[in-house]
């Protein structure tokens, strides 16, 4: 449940900036129209200081998923060698002893 909130709130966010560039791009649109340079300028790095963000966000989801993985994934797995490793030890001494006998 977790990660899935935790993607949930920043694919929200992702929304949230995406309808932003929308509609700052039909501003964009209308300023290019009317011939407002100035403000089509302000506009076109007002629409890429929003992408950045956007690009952010999205690694955030990535780190989210990172950690989790790592959580549920990698780390359980780590144990599951570690005792396979030792358990491999432990049956190697007994073969060595045996063969000793």
């Amino acid at each position: 449940g977790n990660i899935r909130n935790s993607l949930t709130e920043e694919e929200e966010k992702c929304r949230r900036v995406r309808f932003e560039i929308e509609e700052v791009g039909e501003q964009q649109q209308a300023a290019v129209e009317s011939g407002e340079m100035s403000e089509t300028e302000s506009l076109y790095y007002r629409i890429i200081t929003m992408q950045e963000a956007l690009a952010d966000l999205t690694t955030k989801k990535f780190e989210i998923v990172d950690d989790v993985t790592d959580d549920i994934f990698t780390q359980p797995l780590r144990k599951v060698h570690e005792v396979h490793s030792t358990a491999n030890t432990i049956i190697h001494k007994i073969l060595q002893e045996k063969e000793s006998l």
